[in-house]
């Protein structure tokens, strides 16, 4: 405990805490002002139905047509407004108290309404008794009305915090912090002094164990008292215990207090940690090096998290991965889950640290380089008058010396394999749900359907020649039409892409996406995709498939839709938006397929973390119980000469790698399918005014919304640039950083920080000027298709602007560097 103590991990885990903490405050607080739209947001679909049905009515009772069924419904439509005037009276006089009750009062109504035949389609099924539920809770609880969203009240403002910080993101920080509680022993050879103590090694390890875990619930204590403490004090909002949360999905959901809901988070977060500090201490066993630790322990959760995830039949108690599953268990009914992946996790967790305390100690090939080595050109190394070639090449060696590099690229390899793998089953589950889809659509049309659209024409043909008949005929005549074209282009898509043909399966999506855009008179037959998806979405659709026709590209499943920014999600809710999105999400495990969701779903990132922590410690590697800079400045090296040396060697071995990585998983794709289409569409979001101007080709949607499409190809290597300009950024950062601490971890946490900290400004605080920030341009996927320019309204942000501020800042902060030294060459080190 003294040892991280004296090297400011305490300090560091409380900063970290601090920024997500005072990071979600200041984001939430910023958005109270916008409370009450959000509130009259909510009940605005109840107000306009209540409306429509009031005036339809009204309307009967006027025609004398309203019997006492529609009168009764009628009273309590009046009951529903007035109940919804007294709610939306509340949210504009800020009397969050009164809110429940009035709310009780349109649901009552809406009981007495349905009850007596009517519909309100705004607030039914599962929905309407999870609003019911809900509020019950609230009366019985005396709960007032507060922002869920943006959540200011302590509570559900910890229940936010707490989701980042006793998840996954939080078990990382553990690992970082504090996994290298055996290894750092090692790696200042203090391991050899505890071990000629009179000390049991079972007891050193489990003392080392305890530690760990007494740390673990310092975290959880820092992260309750502030995630309380800040909310409460400049919230200026009542503590509340028993706000409703509702678990569960379709028909069966569960209310259980937010305080119970937190209480089974850290019941999973102490599982978790147990679970990784097991695998830490059995790995620390054979492993001398601490960044060894983190990359195999990271790697061994990765693993078994993602086959959990994949495989329903292990995920069970027993299974010490299926803690991870965060989102999934706590969305789930309360029962005794929770205790009992608690047991299984001290149960893992002991029987990793047995075998960790009894087996004999040494040092694995694998983990490890090995100790004894070899002078390079067996000693017959060339001296060069260029002393910075020197210091790069010195820098080479000491990384081959290091062997991290080996087992960075194994682990990432390995990593590559099992996700493309994992991508490839999924690519093949979608293709055949979308199949399935086709079949069983075209089952009901032949079964249902048609001949129930033949009947009805067959009536109406024997009915009296009179206009209304006539056009209902008509009308019934156009949608069957419709329909058997619906089958027969339903039915050529499978044959045809069966044969390798994609024309007709294109042909059929074209043909459906026009209906949606309602071009096709369909007679009878209706639908509201149009105002449920949105127009641009319709037309980004339609102009997708076209291209696709147009160059003949092999279909990429699945879906017949483009999900875009401004598809209409509020409206989707209600239909089920998250099937509709995984439903058009699409998936291909082909080479350049596979790049594309690399960079898409920004497993980038994962890479430029692991080079930071390999490359970027700079001067501070230098630094310790090891200070070899005292060594380096005995040498006829200037110490600029050296910071330069560093920066280049860590540049090339940084873009070095990540280009074979690129390489790799394009090989990898290509060996196990296909290289991938070149010309496959990818939606480009351009900006209104670029959309406005004279010599703009692409294509305009409603609200003046440009876009068009760019080829896989010229995306995948945008993106590539794109990275490459990021890495220059990131290893002069950090090296610049370095110049300021004296230990490795603290550059990497300072530079990760840097990092997020200038991302959240330049996206929420400086949006007029995001695109002259370079930490903009760290989401690769939003810039490359230009989403961050429609987001942040900044027509600027595109790939040459982004990579020539990127190219510059790398430049400035080399030359703040290189100005740095200079001024400390006179102080030692």
């Amino acid at each position: 405990m003294k040892k991280f103590w004296r090297k400011r991990h305490f300090l560091w885990m409380l900063l970290i805490i601090l920024f997500c903490v005072g990071g979600t405050f200041i984001q939430n607080y910023m958005e109270k002002s916008t409370l009450k739209d959000r509130a009259e947001q909510k009940m605005k679909p109840y107000f306009e139905e209540t409306d429509k049905i009031y005036q339809s009515l009204r309307g009967r009772e006027s025609d004398n047509s309203i019997d006492e069924v529609y009168t009764r419904q009628l009273e309590e439509i009046i009951e529903m407004g007035k109940a919804l005037y007294n709610w939306k009276l509340a949210i504009t006089s800020k009397d969050w108290d009164k809110i429940p009750t009035y709310e009780h009062d349109f649901l009552i109504s809406l009981l007495q309404f349905s009850k007596y035949g009517g519909e309100f389609q705004s607030l039914q099924g599962t929905e309407r008794s999870r609003a019911i539920a809900k509020n019950e809770w609230m009366i019985k609880h005396d709960l007032s009305y507060v922002d869920e969203e943006y959540p200011l009240a302590p509570m559900l403002f910890l229940k936010v915090n707490s989701k980042l910080l006793f998840g996954v993101t939080g078990v990382i920080v553990m690992l970082f912090l504090f996994g290298n509680i055996i290894t750092d022993e090692k790696e200042q050879n203090t391991w050899l002094f505890l071990k000629t103590q009179p000390i049991p090694r079972w007891k050193l390890f489990i003392g080392k164990f305890i530690c760990i875990l007494i740390i673990v619930f310092i975290f959880i204590i820092l992260v309750i008292i502030l995630g309380i403490g800040v909310s409460w004090i400049f919230g200026n909002q009542m503590m509340n215990f028993q706000y409703p949360q509702l678990v569960g999905s379709g028909e069966t959901f569960t209310i259980i207090s937010t305080t119970y809901y937190i209480i089974r988070e850290l019941i999973l977060f102490l599982n978790t940690s147990l679970v990784t500090f097991g695998i830490v201490f059995l790995i620390s066993r054979w492993a001398r090096n601490s960044f060894t630790v983190f990359i195999t322990t990271c790697f061994i959760l990765t693993v078994g998290i993602t086959l959990t995830k994949m495989n329903k039949s292990i995920q069970v108690g027993w299974n010490p991965f299926q803690s991870f599953q965060f989102n999934k268990i706590l969305n789930e009914s309360p029962n005794n889950t929770g205790w009992i992946l608690l047991f299984f996790a001290i149960v893992w967790s002991l029987s990793i640290l047995l075998p960790s305390i009894f087996l004999p100690e040494s040092e694995s090939e694998l983990l490890n380089n090995s100790s004894y080595l070899t002078p390079f050109h067996r000693g017959k190394t060339k001296i060069n008058a260029n002393t910075l070639l020197i210091v790069i090449l010195f820098e080479i060696r000491k990384i081959r010396r290091r062997g991290l590099f080996k087992q960075v690229n194994f682990l990432l390899s390995i990593l590559v394999i099992l996700g493309y793998f994992f991508l490839s089953e999924q690519t093949e589950e979608k293709k055949k749900e979308y199949f399935q889809e086709l079949k069983e659509s075209a089952d009901i049309i032949e079964s249902v359907v048609y001949p129930d659209m033949k009947q009805q024409i067959a009536i109406l043909e024997k009915e009296p020649n009179n206009s209304t008949y006539k056009e209902q005929l008509v009308d019934l005549k156009k949608g069957e039409a419709v329909i058997l074209e619906t089958l027969n282009k339903n039915k050529a898509a499978v044959n045809g892409y069966k044969n390798g043909n994609w024309y007709p399966f294109y042909e059929y999506q074209l043909f459906q996406t026009r209906f949606a855009n309602k071009e096709i008179d369909s007679g009878n037959l209706q639908n509201a995709f149009k105002e449920t998806l949105g127009q641009y979405t319709i037309d980004v659709s339609i102009a997708e498939k076209k291209w696709l026709m147009e160059h003949d590209i092999q279909p990429v499943f699945s879906g017949d839709f483009v999900p875009t920014i401004f598809t209409n999600n509020s409206a989707l809710e209600k239909d089920g938006s998250n099937k509709w999105l995984e439903m058009n999400q699409k998936l291909d495990n082909s080479g350049l397929y596979t790049l594309y969701v690399f960079f898409k779903d920004y497993f980038y990132l994962v890479p430029i973390c692991l080079f930071i922590l390999l490359f970027g410690s700079g001067f501070a590697i230098e630094r310790g119980k090891k200070n070899t800079l005292y060594f380096l400045k005995t040498q006829p090296i200037d110490t600029k000469q050296i910071f330069i040396g560093k920066i280049l060697n860590s540049t090339i071995f940084s873009l070095l790698n990540s280009i074979g990585l690129v390489l790799f998983v394009l090989i990898i794709g290509m060996l196990f399918n296909r290289f991938g289409d070149w010309e496959y569409p990818i939606l480009f979001y351009d900006h209104p005014k670029i959309a406005i101007s004279s010599n703009y080709t692409g294509n305009i949607s409603y609200g003046g919304n440009g876009f068009h499409f760019i080829p896989l190809g010229v995306n995948i290597v945008q993106s590539l640039v794109l990275l490459i300009c990021l890495l220059l950024f990131t290893i002069a950062l950090s090296h610049l950083i370095s110049l300021l601490f004296k230990n490795s971890l603290a550059v990497f946490a300072t530079t990760t920080l840097t990092l997020l900290i200038g991302y959240i400004v330049s996206t929420k605080v400086i949006i007029n000027f995001a695109y002259l920030s370079p930490f903009t341009y760290f989401n690769i996927a939003k810039i490359t298709n230009g989403e961050l320019s429609i987001f942040l309204d900044q027509p600027s942000i595109s790939i040459q602007i982004g990579c020539t501020i990127l190219f510059l800042s790398t430049i400035i902060l080399v030359i703040s560097g290189y100005l740095l030294i200079s001024r400390k060459n006179k102080v030692s080190y």
